[in-house]
């Protein structure tokens, strides 16, 4: 696996809280974001729990369901 998506440093709390700011600094609102992540390392609660965003659903997948599809949209500033 760490061929194909690279290694989580210990930063990495910080690596994906500024992944999704940039992600959702270039998106248009309502355009939006798929996200997939794999719960080997980090469990889906924890990657969730560094963002403010907030997912319109997610998918398990995969045959112990350790692969999840989570999908983000930009909302329209109020």
């Amino acid at each position: 696996m760490r061929a194909n998506s690279g290694l989580l440093t210990s930063d990495w709390r910080a690596d994906i809280r500024q992944g999704f700011a940039e992600c959702f600094h270039v998106l248009q609102p309502e355009e939006i974001l798929i996200f997939k992540c794999s719960e080997t390392q980090v469990l889906v609660s924890e990657l969730l729990a560094i963002t403010d965003e907030k997912p319109l659903f997610g998918h398990k997948s995969g045959k112990s369901e350790k692969t999840h599809w989570i999908t983000f949209m930009k909302r329209p500033a109020a």
